[in-house]
């Protein structure tokens, strides 16, 4: 069983401990799954409430029997792959085992954090248009 720690002592998001994850496999026997962010949140409503879903929701993803084989952050969600994001050592993790991401290039620019990048590929709309396009499967939380 993945034991969970408190990822920093403000927060109340749990993250996996990697350490105990000895038998992570990743699994894509369900095709060509696409995780598309595109904001900070989930959901409509409460927008802490939000934060807190799609933080729990990332945080989880090593625990799955099948994986998407690529995550993409766009919009306001590419400050959850540049640095201070709660969630960077679980995408360093899911990267690790060979878990595309990639994060949009004209997003970073726009919210100038090009430098603050700190997982994933920047990417441009047309290889994102091409990874939407070419999933089985595309998720948008």
């Amino acid at each position: 069983m993945t034991k969970y720690h408190f990822s920093n002592a403000k927060s109340k998001t749990l993250i996996p401990d990697f350490e105990t994850l000895t038998d992570f496999e990743v699994n894509h026997n369900s095709g060509n799954i696409v995780l598309a962010i595109a904001g900070l949140s989930m959901g409509d409503g409460d927008t802490e409430l939000g934060k807190q879903l799609m933080l729990d929701l990332i945080n989880d993803l090593p625990r799955q029997d099948n994986l998407p084989q690529t995550i993409v952050f766009y919009n306001a969600a590419v400050n959850l792959a540049c640095e201070d994001s709660e969630i960077i050592s679980t995408l360093q993790f899911l990267e690790a085992q060979e878990i595309d991401i990639l994060v949009c290039k004209k997003s970073l620019d726009y919210f100038k954090l090009k430098q603050s990048l700190s997982v994933g590929k920047p990417a441009t709309i047309q290889e994102i248009n091409s990874c939407f396009l070419n999933a089985d499967y595309l998720i948008r939380p």
